[in-house]
């Protein structure tokens, strides 16, 4: 048995043109996020960093990842945002650090798996190159929302030290230094200035040009809430 409604012509033009322009919203529509979620990681795109200031810096023979650790209130602890991948790696975080904690799990994985497998360190552009298609294919499809957070990776490798980028639109690039987070255009703009002198830089001389580009983020800030580390990566 059949069972028709009386539905006007134009109703029905008008839903199927809302059906199809609803499955051909992305990740980045506002609409998209306005209308099922009351988060939008589009605020941690670069264009809106949040987070706090986390950079990095390297010469020819160290690499440096520096961050400011700062607890949400008097009652809270610190967010851990330098951590440890391998005993070539290192990576900084700026963002939600949850996110970031799900990036570090795979790549300490993929870390792992590569030196049981073929007995040698991962190459750390390789592994920045997976960890940036993983950012890519949640920007397209629906099921999954954008990491909301980036990432700064310490590495070297038989050319040397390497300060690679990325993003959670999925773009990645190489740096001789780098700051991410909210308000970290102050340390960009020290790092411009001064990182010529960065290629001859003994590893004391880089972790001096860090926190001078971490203390200009905030007005006062105390030396018990900056944390750096240095790792010494080519002799």
């Amino acid at each position: 048995m059949r069972c028709s409604l009386n539905i006007p012509l134009e109703i029905v033009n008008l839903f199927s043109v809302w059906m199809l322009c609803d499955s051909l919203r992305n990740p980045y529509s506002p609409s998209f996020y306005s209308s099922r979620f009351s988060f939008s990681p589009l605020s941690f795109f670069p264009s809106r960093p949040q987070g706090t200031v986390c950079l990095g810096l390297r010469s020819k023979t160290h690499v440096v990842l520096a961050g400011l650790k700062r607890s949400p209130n008097e009652l809270a602890s610190y967010q851990k945002k330098l951590v440890k991948i391998d005993d070539h790696m290192g990576v900084g975080m700026s963002g939600l650090t949850a996110d970031g904690r799900s990036l570090v799990k795979y790549m300490r994985t993929e870390a792992l798996n590569h030196k049981y497998v073929y007995g040698t360190p991962i190459q750390g552009s390789r592994l920045v190159i997976d960890v940036a298609d993983m950012h890519q294919r949640c920007t397209q499809s629906y099921v999954r929302r954008p990491y909301g957070v980036g990432l700064l990776v310490a590495t070297y490798d038989q050319t040397g030290p390497h300060l690679f980028q990325t993003q959670p639109s999925g773009e990645y690039y190489e740096c001789q230094a780098m700051a991410i987070g909210s308000r970290s255009q102050t340390s960009r703009t020290y790092l411009e200035r001064e990182f010529g002198n960065f290629p001859e830089c003994n590893l004391d001389d880089l972790i001096r040009h860090a926190i001078k580009a971490l203390r200009l983020v905030v007005s006062v800030v105390r030396s018990s809430d900056l944390m750096w580390r240095g790792v010494l990566l080519w002799q």
